[in-house]
Protein backbone atom coordinates (compact mmCIF):
# COMPACT_ATOMS: atom_id res chain seq x y z
CA UNK A 1 0.00 0.00 0.00
CA UNK A 2 1.28 3.44 -0.86
CA UNK A 3 0.89 6.43 1.45
CA UNK A 4 -2.78 7.12 2.08
CA UNK A 5 -4.15 10.64 2.47
CA UNK A 6 -4.66 11.25 6.22
CA UNK A 7 -8.09 12.77 5.44
CA UNK A 8 -9.13 9.50 3.76
CA UNK A 9 -7.89 7.46 6.73
CA UNK A 10 -9.81 9.70 9.14
CA UNK A 11 -12.94 9.29 7.01
CA UNK A 12 -12.55 5.49 6.99
CA UNK A 13 -11.98 5.40 10.74
CA UNK A 14 -15.10 7.51 11.38
CA UNK A 15 -17.48 5.77 8.96
CA UNK A 16 -18.37 2.10 8.82
CA UNK A 17 -21.49 2.04 6.64
CA UNK A 18 -20.16 0.38 3.50
CA UNK A 19 -21.42 -1.09 0.27
CA UNK A 20 -19.15 -3.92 -0.91
CA UNK A 21 -19.01 -4.53 -4.69
CA UNK A 22 -17.85 -7.46 -6.80
CA UNK A 23 -18.84 -9.24 -9.99
CA UNK A 24 -20.85 -12.43 -10.22
CA UNK A 25 -19.66 -15.42 -12.25
CA UNK A 26 -21.52 -14.06 -15.30
CA UNK A 27 -19.69 -10.72 -15.00
CA UNK A 28 -22.66 -8.71 -13.75
CA UNK A 29 -22.09 -6.36 -10.80
CA UNK A 30 -23.38 -7.12 -7.32
CA UNK A 31 -23.33 -5.10 -4.11
CA UNK A 32 -23.99 -5.83 -0.45
CA UNK A 33 -24.58 -3.41 2.42
CA UNK A 34 -22.01 -4.16 5.11
CA UNK A 35 -20.47 -2.81 8.26
CA UNK A 36 -16.80 -2.32 7.44
CA UNK A 37 -13.86 -1.48 9.64
CA UNK A 38 -10.52 0.14 8.95
CA UNK A 39 -7.95 -2.22 10.40
CA UNK A 40 -4.19 -2.25 9.93
CA UNK A 41 -4.26 -0.34 6.64
CA UNK A 42 -7.21 -2.11 5.01
CA UNK A 43 -11.00 -2.37 5.07
CA UNK A 44 -12.32 -5.51 6.72
CA UNK A 45 -15.74 -7.16 6.82
CA UNK A 46 -17.09 -9.99 8.92
CA UNK A 47 -19.28 -12.43 7.01
CA UNK A 48 -20.25 -16.09 6.84
CA UNK A 49 -17.48 -18.15 5.28
CA UNK A 50 -19.92 -20.21 3.13
CA UNK A 51 -21.84 -17.20 1.77
CA UNK A 52 -22.00 -16.65 -1.97
CA UNK A 53 -20.61 -13.19 -1.26
CA UNK A 54 -17.26 -14.68 -0.22
CA UNK A 55 -16.96 -16.67 -3.48
CA UNK A 56 -18.03 -13.67 -5.56
CA UNK A 57 -15.63 -11.23 -3.90
CA UNK A 58 -12.67 -13.61 -3.98
CA UNK A 59 -13.26 -14.60 -7.64
CA UNK A 60 -11.27 -11.54 -8.75
CA UNK A 61 -7.99 -10.13 -7.57
CA UNK A 62 -9.61 -6.84 -6.55
CA UNK A 63 -12.83 -5.59 -5.00
CA UNK A 64 -14.32 -2.20 -4.26
CA UNK A 65 -16.40 -0.67 -1.54
CA UNK A 66 -18.20 2.63 -1.17
CA UNK A 67 -17.97 4.09 2.34
CA UNK A 68 -20.75 6.51 3.22
CA UNK A 69 -21.57 8.55 6.31
CA UNK A 70 -24.63 7.61 8.34
CA UNK A 71 -27.88 9.48 7.75
CA UNK A 72 -27.81 12.87 9.42
CA UNK A 73 -24.02 13.14 9.33
CA UNK A 74 -22.91 16.58 8.14
CA UNK A 75 -20.12 15.11 5.96
CA UNK A 76 -21.53 15.00 2.43
CA UNK A 77 -18.70 12.90 1.02
CA UNK A 78 -18.36 9.27 0.07
CA UNK A 79 -15.12 7.35 -0.36
CA UNK A 80 -14.58 4.65 -2.98
CA UNK A 81 -11.93 2.11 -1.98
CA UNK A 82 -10.50 -0.34 -4.51
CA UNK A 83 -7.76 -2.82 -3.83
CA UNK A 84 -6.51 -6.37 -3.61
CA UNK A 85 -8.99 -8.58 -1.81
CA UNK A 86 -8.20 -11.52 0.45
CA UNK A 87 -9.64 -13.79 3.09
CA UNK A 88 -7.97 -13.35 6.48
CA UNK A 89 -7.49 -16.72 8.11
CA UNK A 90 -5.56 -15.46 11.12
CA UNK A 91 -7.38 -14.82 14.37
CA UNK A 92 -5.98 -11.29 14.56
CA UNK A 93 -8.50 -10.07 12.02
CA UNK A 94 -11.37 -11.88 13.69
CA UNK A 95 -10.30 -10.59 17.09
CA UNK A 96 -10.26 -7.02 15.76
CA UNK A 97 -13.75 -7.35 14.26
CA UNK A 98 -15.10 -9.05 17.38
CA UNK A 99 -13.65 -6.27 19.53
CA UNK A 100 -15.20 -3.62 17.26
CA UNK A 101 -18.59 -5.37 17.40
CA UNK A 102 -18.67 -4.95 21.15
CA UNK A 103 -17.09 -1.51 21.35
CA UNK A 104 -20.09 0.68 20.53
CA UNK A 105 -17.99 2.44 17.84
CA UNK A 106 -20.16 1.14 15.01
CA UNK A 107 -22.89 3.74 15.44
CA UNK A 108 -25.32 0.84 15.56
CA UNK A 109 -26.97 -0.30 18.77
CA UNK A 110 -26.12 -4.02 18.58
CA UNK A 111 -27.76 -6.20 21.24
CA UNK A 112 -25.33 -8.07 23.47
CA UNK A 113 -26.62 -11.48 22.33
CA UNK A 114 -25.83 -10.65 18.69
CA UNK A 115 -22.32 -9.50 19.63
CA UNK A 116 -21.78 -12.76 21.48
CA UNK A 117 -23.15 -14.75 18.53
CA UNK A 118 -20.72 -13.05 16.12
CA UNK A 119 -17.82 -13.73 18.48
CA UNK A 120 -18.83 -17.37 18.83
CA UNK A 121 -19.17 -17.87 15.08
CA UNK A 122 -15.73 -16.36 14.48
CA UNK A 123 -14.27 -18.65 17.13
CA UNK A 124 -15.90 -21.69 15.49
CA UNK A 125 -14.74 -20.69 11.99
CA UNK A 126 -18.27 -20.17 10.62
CA UNK A 127 -17.52 -16.47 10.06
CA UNK A 128 -14.46 -15.05 8.33
CA UNK A 129 -12.88 -11.70 7.51
CA UNK A 130 -12.80 -10.32 3.97
CA UNK A 131 -10.13 -7.67 3.52
CA UNK A 132 -9.62 -4.99 0.85
CA UNK A 133 -6.26 -3.24 0.70
CA UNK A 134 -6.31 0.54 0.31
CA UNK A 135 -4.77 0.62 -3.17
CA UNK A 136 -6.98 3.34 -4.69
CA UNK A 137 -9.17 5.84 -2.81
CA UNK A 138 -11.38 8.52 -4.34
CA UNK A 139 -13.68 10.94 -2.57
CA UNK A 140 -17.05 11.71 -4.12
CA UNK A 141 -20.12 13.66 -3.11
CA UNK A 142 -23.42 12.31 -1.86
CA UNK A 143 -26.32 13.19 -4.14
CA UNK A 144 -28.43 16.07 -2.87
CA UNK A 145 -32.19 16.21 -3.04
CA UNK A 146 -33.69 18.90 -5.24
CA UNK A 147 -37.11 18.56 -3.62
CA UNK A 148 -38.82 17.62 -6.90
CA UNK A 149 -39.62 14.23 -8.34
Amino acid sequence: MSTVDPDALAFLAANNQVFLFATLADGSPMGWPMVGRLNDGGMEFSTYRKSAKVRDVLRNDTASCLVVPREGDADGRTLMVTGAVSLREDHGGADAVKAAAGSGRSGIDVPKEIVESVRSRHDSGKRCILRIELDELRFGALPTSTGSS
